[in-house]
């Protein structure tokens, strides 16, 4: 049985939610401190939980806050194998 190890997130900071006008759930980023092992048949989606930059040294208190991207751009690439680029053939100069 297929596993996935998950790092859980709790509720975005309500503050940036509100200022973004709902468009930005950022929360703290917990380290090892939630973890979890779950079945792959549980997954319904996968996001990405990028960093979020600060715009000074003290925003956050100290906090690590990452913030959710939905889409991270693999419906925009073609999943093809490996390519060899010495056996490809240049027909281009006939």
């Amino acid at each position: 049985m297929p596993y996935a190890l998950i790092s859980m997130y709790g509720a975005p900071d309500a503050d940036l939610l509100e200022d973004s006008s709902h468009a930005l759930w950022a929360c703290e980023y917990q380290g090892d401190a939630n973890l979890k092992v779950i079945n792959i048949s549980s997954i319904l989606s996968v996001v990405s939980m990028q960093p979020l930059p600060k715009l000074s040294s003290d925003e956050f208190g100290g906090k690590k806050m990452v913030f959710v991207i939905e889409k991270s751009g693999l419906e925009d690439t073609e999943l093809t194998g490996y390519i060899d680029p010495l056996n490809v053939v240049d027909n281009s100069s006939d």
